[in-house]
């Protein structure tokens, strides 16, 4: 238990007027944005944000600094130009991170959906589009090698 002094009663007073006369730190209010010196070109990705809208994303991704966006649906390829911004790598029906390149049945659709979306990517000014090669799910190397 403190005892109540004069003393006490200072360092409170002289503590709680130098924490308020501290400028606050906060991130939301600022509204210029942060200029940078470009050397470092660093993007998001869109699907850790699926949340938010990404008109919303795009334009916050511009107020600090960032170049693009990533992995972008066709339809949103055009988006980030709004905003100065790039998308730097977008989907074109590549597969899908579980069924890929790595299954011979999934080549042809693979095929048409780069044939259809890497046109309308380079149209966008998308410079790269993603692919995957798929999980082994069972299969064994010699099945691999034949794809």
């Amino acid at each position: 238990m403190s005892i109540l002094s004069r003393r006490n009663v200072l360092k409170s007073v002289l503590s709680g007027a130098t924490v308020a006369s501290l400028p606050s730190v906060s991130w939301a209010q600022e509204s210029a944005p942060i200029k940078r010196k470009g050397n470092i070109r660093q993007s998001v990705s869109r699907w850790c944000y699926q949340k938010i809208p990404l008109e919303k994303l795009c334009a916050y991704a511009a107020e600090i600094g960032l170049k693009g966006v990533d992995l972008l649906n066709p339809e949103e390829f055009e988006v980030p130009a709004r905003y100065g911004l790039v998308c730097s790598m977008g989907y074109a029906q590549g597969g899908e991170i579980g069924s890929a390149m790595n299954r011979v049945e999934n080549h042809a659709r693979i095929e048409e959906g780069f044939r259809k979306y890497i046109p309308l990517a380079a149209k966008a000014g998308v410079p790269n589009v993603i692919t995957f090669s798929g999980n082994r799910a069972g299969m064994s190397d010699e099945e691999g090698e034949q794809g």
